[in-house]
């Protein structure tokens, strides 16, 4: 029997995860975008304009819904959607002090591992321009770069690697 761990995450992590799992989808953005053209929309109108069918359009509608990122008003047999703002607006701040966080993190780790490749102490002038010049450093590509020219990296700072 088949265990589900999604309670092991937090709720927010489940709400974020069900955010990204509801614009996982083309037409799910192209459905979006259409609502923020036209403020609000009928379903039938977004069958017109989008290639897909009603049943088609009716389901993404339906998971945008689920997820909050829509809001629906049932007018007998219309339907008429719109974005729901504050949604998107919790959601963004969210995503980006998510991603904020990880990319903190990352430059922390990539400063230890860098700063442990030199036997400098981290105090002093020496140490203040070689921390400078590894946070330049932004990614693991530019790392790669960083250690195939390694004694250019610590030439203009004036640090040595320990051997």
């Amino acid at each position: 029997m088949a265990i589900h761990k999604k309670e092991e995450f937090t709720q927010k992590e489940q709400d974020l995860a069900a955010f990204a799992k509801a614009l996982a989808h083309p037409a799910r953005i192209a459905i979006l975008k259409l609502l923020a053209q036209r403020n609000e929309c009928i379903c039938g109108e977004i069958v017109n304009v989008l290639p897909l069918s009603q049943s088609t359009v009716s389901q993404h509608l339906k998971e945008l819904k689920t997820a909050g990122l829509v809001d629906g008003n049932v007018d007998g047999p219309r339907s008429c959607y719109c974005i729901n703002w504050k949604a998107f607006d919790k959601f963004m701040g969210e995503f980006s002090f998510l991603f904020n966080k990880m990319k903190v993190q990352n430059e922390k780790v990539l400063l230890n591992f860098l700063l442990s490749l030199t036997g400098e102490p981290r105090r002093g002038r020496k140490w203040s321009r070689l921390k400078r010049r590894i946070l330049q450093i932004k990614n693991c590509n530019e790392l790669i770069t960083a250690n195939i020219q390694f004694p250019l990296l610590w030439r203009g700072v004036g640090v040595r690697l320990k051997k």
